[in-house]
């Protein structure tokens, strides 16, 4: 399929082909050609790829006629292909000739900046498919700010048009702001679907908070050692947890620390009366992220120690 749609076919190549079609190289002949996931080729792919490169010309599926072409070819892939290379899975000789100019792109949670921007981006999208013009409140783009993005500027469109989607009248507010990626990690996580006595989840902690308990950690006599010293375990792994995803929805606190609602809802209180957390939105859709204040403070702490 893909050999098809790069080089074009001529009639009768396969079952379907009824006319002879260009591919993309033959329709870009003087322009550009975005190649993404370029490391998802298959071997025989990059072989043709190569001699794309190497020759500039091609062949049409089935065809016997090499046909010139020109065009410049800009390659993407979110997999390290040095690495692809080392381990044999990637043409060396095809890296090369693809590595010629090389722009390295942060993930979004090293270009916070880019985020105001790329929501605004996704918005214009929607409003030029000719959907109604949605704007963002300083509230939920501030939610949107704080959140990691583990799965990068997809997952950020999917969280806009999820917001779109849920959001009531023409104004996303924080509670249709729902971020899914991480709350998996935090703590007890269900083994086989069916939890313990009561439907509670049940396993084992996830790696990065660790089974033996919270890794949260200041020096004693500090203000940010006492204040720890003052919080459960619980709530110093939640801590850890919104250091690393931004924001966690209190539904997903209760269910995944395997708490009762009342015993989870203290928790959390507790954080916010000691100005830890702030809370924005209400009810069952209540987004959770650390004050700034208190990311000063651990930043201070993390400095001196």
């Amino acid at each position: 399929l893909l050999e098809s749609e790069l080089f074009g076919y001529v009639k009768g190549a396969f079952t379907g082909a009824h006319a002879d079609r260009k591919g993309l190289f033959e329709l870009a002949h003087g322009g550009t050609v975005l190649l993404d996931e370029v490391g998802e080729m298959t071997p025989a792919m990059q072989t043709k790829l190569l001699r794309v490169l190497q020759e500039g010309e091609i062949r049409r599926v089935g065809g016997k006629e090499t046909i010139r072409i020109d065009v410049r070819i800009i390659s993407a892939s979110n997999r390290d292909i040095r690495k692809l290379v080392d381990e044999g899975t990637f043409r060396e000789d095809l890296f090369y000739r693809l590595n010629v100019v090389r722009i390295d792109l942060p993930p979004l949670r090293e270009r916070k900046g880019d985020v105001p921007l790329l929501v605004e981006h996704f918005l214009r999208q929607a409003t030029e498919r000719g959907e109604p013009r949605y704007e963002v409140s300083p509230e939920a783009l501030e939610i949107l700010n704080r959140y990691n993005w583990p799965g990068n500027v997809r997952e950020l469109a999917n969280v806009i048009e999820r917001a779109r989607i849920l959001a009531e009248g023409n104004v996303i507010g924080p509670e249709a702001i729902l971020l899914d990626s991480g709350p998996i990690d935090l703590g007890v996580r269900a083994a086989g679907g069916a939890g313990a006595a009561g439907g509670k989840p049940s396993g084992t902690l996830a790696p990065s908070f660790a089974s033996t308990g919270s890794s949260l950690t200041a020096s004693p006599g500090t203000p940010l050692g006492t204040l720890l010293y003052e919080l459960n375990d619980r709530q110093r792994r939640l801590i850890e947890y919104l250091q690393v995803y931004g924001t966690i929805r209190n539904r997903d606190y209760y269910e995944i620390m395997g708490v009762s609602k009342s015993t989870g809802w203290r928790d959390l209180k507790d954080l916010i009366e000691r100005e830890i957390v702030h809370v924005q939105g209400k009810g069952k859709s209540s987004v959770y992220s650390l004050r700034p204040e208190f990311v000063e403070l651990l930043g201070r702490a993390s400095g001196t120690a």
